[in-house]
């Protein structure tokens, strides 16, 4: 396509280009101009002047007829700017409500708020306070006392420190044939349709304009405040292409066509052209099930394609936490996944959880889980006790039950060899036999034995299933995703139709 740039449009002041015209045209001249745009390119440019010179009321009288001129609300932005630096406070913020008025949507609505209550605040304490009659003595005995009304001064309006505030730079956007849809740097945000009028962040921007039948453009402009861009761009007619119109069951579905790895290009209802063939088109939304369908377009047709996108009705489940790792996560008795588990879908209810890792404590937690949400889960798994505590109290015990044993048998024995003798009447055997107390010696003590084997096995049974140390534990958070809110741009003066 052949590009025309017409001569720039005013002044050159300070080094500052004030108007710069930019125009983009195949082949084709721009039309008669717009006596409302020339009249207003022609006060902004004198308004910038005296803006610089400092003559800040007569700048904003200057930016007044500019908007009287073309009604972009960007010009009465810049004259309640030039208001407050001439110290005009009252015609600022005037000005600046009727800047919100026209452009409640614009990026800096907020700001502007704070700025204007600031002001009023300001006017408020300089009001200059109600006269006062004050009764002066008598000069002379006698004499009736001669009241007098004392003029009270009038205090100076003091401005708290507001942040720095400068004029914006203006764009004018405008098509042959009018009506074409203007997206901003990419088709994921629409700025409005031709003929648009108004502001844009300071800085470097792209345009892609596409009409139904004619070549989409791509346009490079540049916005600063001194400057007030004019675009006008002549689109020619297409017929390789195919136009499509992509419409999901919501708004503000993500869009892809043949390649989803390559990103979005746009969001439902999306309309742009299309080469002639197959193609594959995506369309996905937090909260509904992805939707695909294969299309064939044709050269210099319209396309009207339509996706289905069901509602969600699950929840999902993220697990993580460096001392589970590995761990075997099971859900309602049936293993669920390994951690880190990363977005596990989740039928909304009442679950009982269990997180299971070799030498560590089980976790286990009654979840409950909700529709379209995220719930994630921090764990903390408590190292299982040593167990050598009860191999110790085991080993005791079983030392003390082999020596009652043992001493149980030979006083046993004592006993036998005691009651043989007596028998036989062989050996005379009385109570001051040495084997008596020897016996029953044998005898206590392995009684004592057996009690600490018993205690020392009851040591053993605490150590080996008591709950000692601390418990694994869990954090869970709650986020909603399956609503996304959808968002427009919001620049000052913007004029068109929108898409929310």
């Amino acid at each position: 396509m052949r590009t025309l740039t017409y001569p720039r449009l005013g002044v050159a002041l300070a080094g500052l280009s004030l108007v710069v015209v930019v125009l983009f045209a195949p082949g084709v001249a721009r039309g008669a101009p717009d006596a409302g745009l020339v009249a207003a390119k022609k006060a902004f440019t004198l308004g910038q002047q005296l803006y610089i010179q400092k003559a800040y009321v007569k700048a904003a009288a200057a930016f007044l007829e500019a908007y009287q001129a073309k009604p972009i609300p960007a010009f009465l932005f810049n004259a309640a700017v030039a208001y407050e630096k001439g110290k005009a406070y009252k015609d600022a913020v005037k000005h600046f409500k009727l800047y919100l008025e026209k452009a409640p949507k614009s990026s800096d609505a907020a700001k502007i708020k704070t700025r204007v209550a600031a002001l009023e605040k300001a006017m408020r304490a300089a009001q200059t306070p109600p006269r006062r009659r004050v009764v002066e003595p008598p000069p002379r005995p006698g004499d009736p006392p001669r009241p007098r009304v004392v003029e009270p001064r009038r205090r100076a309006v003091v401005v708290p420190v507001l942040p720095e505030i400068k004029p914006k730079g203006v764009v004018v956007i405008s098509t042959k044939p009018a009506g074409a849809k203007i997206y901003l740097n990419n088709k994921l945000t629409t700025l409005g349709v031709s003929p648009w009028e108004g502001s844009l962040e300071t800085g470097e921007h792209k345009l892609i304009i596409e009409y139904r039948g004619y070549k989409p453009e791509k346009k490079t402009i540049t916005v600063s405040p001194d400057r007030l861009v004019d675009v006008y761009v002549a689109l020619s007619r297409e017929h390789y292409l195919g136009w499509v119109q992509i419409t999901a069951d919501t708004p503000g579905a993500m869009v892809y066509i043949d390649k989803k790895q390559f990103g979005a290009i746009g969001r439902t209802p999306y309309t742009g052209f299309l080469k002639p063939g197959k193609h594959t088109i995506w369309v996905r939304k937090t909260g509904y099930s992805e939707s695909k369908k294969v299309v064939d377009v044709v050269s210099g047709n319209t396309h009207k394609f339509h996706l289905n996108l069901k509602k969600l009705k699950h929840g999902w489940l993220t697990i993580s936490g460096a001392t589970g790792y590995g761990a075997q996560v099971v859900l309602n008795g049936k293993a669920l996944c390994k951690v880190p588990c990363d977005r596990m879908v989740v039928q909304p209810g009442k679950h009982r959880l269990e997180i299971r890792r070799k030498g560590f404590k089980t976790l286990k937690s009654d979840i409950i889980v909700r529709r379209l949400r995220l719930h994630t889960a921090r764990i903390k798994l408590a190292k299982k006790p040593s167990m050598v505590s009860a191999f110790v109290a085991y080993g005791f015990a079983a030392g003390f039950l082999a020596g009652g044993i043992a001493l149980g048998y030979m006083s046993k024995q004592i006993q036998d060899d005691i009651s043989k003798d007596i028998n036989s009447n062989i050996v005379l055997v009385n109570s001051s036999d040495a084997r008596f107390q020897k016996g029953k010696i044998y005898a206590y003590i392995a009684n004592g034995m057996f009690g600490l084997a018993g205690i020392a096995a009851l040591f053993g049974v605490y150590y080996t299933f008591a709950n000692r140390g601390p418990d694994s534990m869990i954090k869970l958070y709650e986020k909603r995703i399956g609503i996304t809110p959808q968002v427009g741009p919001s620049y000052a003066g913007l004029r068109g139709q929108w898409r929310w």
